[in-house]
């Protein structure tokens, strides 16, 4: 797998996979579609879809340019009540808990997560082919499941709590408790059974409440897995072997 990071933040969330086949996965509709006809001109017959995890706008405000670009956009029932589309045929609904997208390629299992929205999403994404596993987790405050077996993670570590507090009694912007702290990532992460996992992909950070190099170190420390944060333009190769 490639991956392509276009926003990783309340300003506005995209990411890309690219497998091995060719086939390509988008995540979250929160950058304009413009972002992703750059990135790979003439690859839309490529394209499997959209996952949305849920209808906050950083995650969906320009869903209405991708159905109307003819892309199936898949998001749970809730998250599409509240979207307004006239393409209802280019939304795919989902239940959490279940597969939500199958092919001799892929495998796509939806589960649910905990936030302030109607019905939030993560994702479990499975390359058939390669036999690698992705797991995708933004905008949770923690996680009620145990994963073992994947390859790699992409997980919110949005605030860490002290700059936060610090943040609260100087008037300044707080973190929301729907997000996940820096501490409950790694309480999560250390719950996981991590003897497969190769990266660590920090996303979805705080402009005011993180500490980008904090959270990558105590992550690493604690887990001894290559760890990350996502920046917009960054392409992370995620490969079980290094050739």
């Amino acid at each position: 797998m490639k991956l392509t990071v276009f926003g990783s933040s309340s300003s506005g969330n995209g990411y890309a996979l690219e497998f091995d086949n060719g086939k390509l996965l988008l995540i979250e509709a929160g950058v304009p579609i413009v972002k992703y006809l750059e990135a790979f001109p003439d690859r839309w017959g490529d394209l499997i879809g959209c996952l949305v995890s849920h209808e906050h706008q950083d995650h969906i405000r320009y869903i209405k340019e991708y159905v109307e670009s003819g892309i199936t956009v898949y998001g749970s029932e809730g998250t599409f009540e509240s979207v307004n589309v006239k393409q209802k045929h280019k939304l795919s609904r989902f239940a959490n808990n279940q597969m939500i997208y199958r092919s001799d390629s892929l495998l796509i299992n939806a589960f649910k997560v905990i936030h302030n929205a109607k019905d939030p999403s993560g994702f479990l994404i499975i390359d058939r082919e390669t036999d690698e596993a992705l797991l995708f987790i933004t905008d949770s405050a923690y996680l009620e499941y145990r994963f073992t077996e994947v390859d790699y993670m992409m997980i919110e570590c949005n605030y860490i709590e002290q700059i936060a507090q610090n943040n609260l009694l100087e008037g300044r912007y707080s973190a929301s408790k729907y997000h996940m702290s820096l501490q409950t990532c790694k309480q999560f992460l250390a719950h996981c059974d991590l003897k497969s996992t190769r990266k660590i992909i920090l996303i979805h950070l705080s402009d005011s409440n993180s500490d980008e190099q904090r959270m990558i170190r105590e992550v690493k420390e604690q887990t001894g897995i290559e760890t990350v944060a996502a920046l917009p333009g960054a392409v992370y190769e995620l490969r079980k072997d290094p050739f």
